[in-house]
């Protein structure tokens, strides 16, 4: 459930919230606990084609 009317931030997180509001009925459906990771630079993701962080 989203517990906002109002969406702030860029234009690529306000259609991320869109496409999670669209979807989230579905993932319900398929998985018993669903969550959203905001990555402020904390988890480090490894590119598996140039082998680095």
């Amino acid at each position: 459930m989203l517990c906002f009317e109002f969406i702030y931030g860029t234009s690529e997180k306000k259609k991320l919230i869109k496409f999670i509001k669209k979807t989230i009925r579905n993932l319900e459906n398929k998985y018993k606990e669903i969550y959203l990771l905001r990555n402020e630079e904390v988890y480090k993701i490894y590119d598996f084609n140039e082998k680095k962080v």
